[in-house]
């Protein structure tokens, strides 16, 4: 797991812990902890999901807490949240997180998915 905060721009929407959803696709997801800056995006990204809106518009990007490393993926990032159902807390997820580079398995080499994919 990876404790991030997540950022569009600048502005900080709020932090995740993320996990390996998806090892060998280098896929990484989990629940978001929105601020109060989250608030007034969530209608674009409902926007976006609805095909009338564009994630690059919202320049996301993904930090790790810890030694502040960028976490990027090549597929981007995106922020599922159902609207009106709050029982569902909105979901980051990075797409494509570089495998080779080795920091995908520094990341989440001990996350359950991980092991079980990897048999480690």
């Amino acid at each position: 797991m990876l404790e991030v905060r997540l950022f569009s721009g600048e502005t900080c929407l709020g932090t995740a812990t993320l996990y390996a959803a998806d090892p060998p696709m280098g896929v990484a997801s989990g629940p978001l902890n929105p601020n109060d800056a989250y608030l007034p995006l969530r209608s674009i990204i409902d926007a976006i999901f609805q095909n009338s809106g564009d994630w690059d518009a919202l320049a996301l990007k993904v930090v790790a807490i810890g030694d502040g490393s960028r976490v990027e993926g090549v597929g981007g990032i995106s922020i599922g949240d159902f609207l009106g159902n709050e029982a569902f807390p909105p979901e980051v997820t990075v797409l494509g997180i570089d495998c080779a580079s080795g920091l995908y398995e520094l990341w989440f080499g001990t996350d359950p998915a991980y092991r079980a994919y990897y048999g480690t």
